[in-house]
């Protein structure tokens, strides 16, 4: 059901190479502008780490029903937006899956926040920056929910409930 989805998952014109175009200025040329895609990205570093990245991104939202249900929450007191730093979570319709916890920055430094999971036991981060051998686990004991995680610049971390 198109009514369900949270947001519209969209790559705009080249950005899935990491392309940058200028926006014109005029209506007409700002959307009917050509913006040839240059495929040549896909296979230099920086093209296939985002590649990569996207379809990490798509492996996820395919296997995890929390991140594609409407069952989410943005924790704006923890943010600190200021800073480019944002956390919130996403759970499944049925309570029994997995929940996901989703920490971005969108800064230029590495930054950290201090963060409320949805449930105590095993949190596994599921982008590593691309290398699997360096997974991070969060933690946390019956009663424990909160954790303090560091969130590289540019980037962000998913962690998934076990």
């Amino acid at each position: 059901d198109v009514y369900k989805r949270q947001g519209v998952p969209l790559l705009w014109q080249g950005q899935e190479l990491g392309e940058i175009y200028g926006k014109h200025d005029d209506g007409g040329s700002r959307v009917l502008a050509a913006r040839p895609l240059h495929w040549n990205y896909f296979y230099e570093p920086g093209g296939r780490t985002l590649v990569r990245l996207y379809r990490r991104l798509g492996q996820l939202r395919k296997s995890l029903q929390a991140l594609r249900s409407r069952n989410a929450w943005f924790h704006f007191d923890r943010s600190h937006l200021d800073r480019g730093l944002l956390a919130y979570e996403r759970n499944p319709d049925d309570s029994t899956g997995p929940a996901v916890m989703v920490l971005l920055n969108f800064g230029e430094y590495e930054g950290e926040l201090r963060v409320p999971f949805p449930r105590p036991g095993r949190w596994s981060e599921q982008l590593n920056h691309g290398d699997v051998s360096a997974a991070e686990t969060v933690d946390l004991p019956p009663g424990q929910v909160e954790a303090t995680v560091r969130i590289p610049s540019n980037y962000g971390k998913i962690f998934v409930s076990k």
